[in-house]
Order: structure tokens, then C-alpha cells, then sequence
């Protein structure tokens, strides 16, 4: 467990504030008017690009083989995100009844490979498919907010809602990680969301 320690010796934060300092540093860098925010906005009613991408499953995942909807949530993946990054992994897991119950799959995305996203399936218990984009395909196509951490871009932290490939909401910038399932289950419950769905590979 790293635990982060200031410029004065004593100064030392518990991994919780960890988080929250964490997912606060990358909702500033993203600027005082969060140039993502206008964007986000915009992404209701487009169409996310039917790509296929390594992932923490046996086999690659081809997003339009998921039919029905579906919950993709995007995290940076780098070093400096991890603790926010589990703290979101580990708090879509919880969550898994209340997908599971309106029929709506759960998918993850970052810029680590896929052996990366292997190891933290099994630290974390994270039982659905994380997904492997170190190239950024789907933030090419959508022009979604990304982040820099040093010479690495990096997504920047959002959840998407999915009819088939059609994109229903955007929930961005995501202030608490640990959070994001929680407005993900309410905007459902409000919007009626959820039916028919599932992996057609699995």
C-alpha cells in the first residue's frame, strides 16, 4: 500500500484522501473550464465505433458483440491514478447486483495492456472485462477528454451508458471515483434503462 507523504516529513494522508486528492489532481489538469465538459455533453445520441480490443477476458471483446446496454467507464491507468482507479474498479464490483438486475453489462477501459489488466483482475477480484486501449482508439474516434501524465496520454475518468453502440448519457468529470456507479444506477432507475443483454462470446 503506497502512502503519500508531503513536503514536510510528518505530513502523511490515509490511502482514502489518497483517492480524493487523486481524482481531484486530474479534474484540475483538466483546466479551469474543463474543456471535456462541453464535450461530454455532446456525446449523447452519437455511436461508439465498433472496435475489438484485447481485454482481461480469454478472448478479445468486439463491443458490438455486447448487445443491450451497457455501462463502459473509462480510467487513466497510469501509476499516479491507481489508488482512484481500484477505489472505481473495486466500487463497479459492489455494484455488480444492481447491473445485474436491470440486465446491463459493465465494462472497463484504460491505456494498460493486457497483461496489466489481467493482474489487476485478480488482485482486485474484478470480475468483468476490462479493456485494453493503449492506443486510444475509442478517444480517436469520440474525441474524448484525455489526460497527460509526463510523455503518457491517458483517458481521463468517465462513464458512458450504452444502448447497443448508441450512447445514452455521459457522466463527466468524475469527482469520486468510488462514486460512479451510484449515478450510473440512478440515472438507469430514472431512465428506464436496462433489458435484454449480454456477451454473445462469452
Amino acid at each position: 500500500m503506497r502512502w503519500l507523504v508531503g513536503p514536510i516529513l510528518s505530513t502523511m494522508r490515509t490511502p482514502q484522501a489518497c483517492v480524493h486528492a487523486l481524482a481531484s489532481r486530474e479534474r484540475d489538469r483538466s483546466g479551469p473550464k474543463r474543456p471535456g465538459d462541453r464535450r461530454a455533453r455532446e456525446l449523447a445520441g452519437e455511436t461508439i465505433p465498433d472496435l475489438v480490443l484485447d481485454s482481461s477476458m480469454r478472448e478479445p471483446v468486439e463491443l458490438d458483440a455486447w448487445v443491450g446496454w451497457k455501462i463502459l467507464y473509462f480510467v487513466p491507468g497510469v501509476p499516479v491514478s491507481a489508488a482512484a482507479d481500484a477505489a472505481e474498479h473495486l466500487a463497479f464490483v459492489r455494484h455488480r447486483e444492481a447491473f445485474e438486475s436491470r440486465v446491463v453489462g459493465v465494462l472497463g477501459v484504460s491505456v494498460q495492456s493486457r497483461n496489466e489488466l489481467l493482474g489487476l483482475t485478480v488482485k482486485l477480484g474484478v470480475e468483468h472485462p476490462l479493456l485494453a486501449d493503449p492506443a486510444l482508439a475509442l478517444a480517436r474516434a469520440l474525441s474524448l477528454p484525455t489526460l497527460r501524465e509526463g510523455d503518457r496520454e491517458c483517458y481521463a475518468r468517465m462513464v458512458l451508458v450504452l444502448d447497443g453502440l448508441l450512447i445514452r448519457h455521459a457522466f463527466f468529470p468524475i469527482d469520486e471515483p468510488a462514486r460512479a456507479p451510484d449515478q450510473a444506477v440512478a440515472w438507469l432507475r430514472l431512465n428506464g434503462g436496462g433489458g435484454h443483454g449480454g456477451y454473445l462470446g462469452a
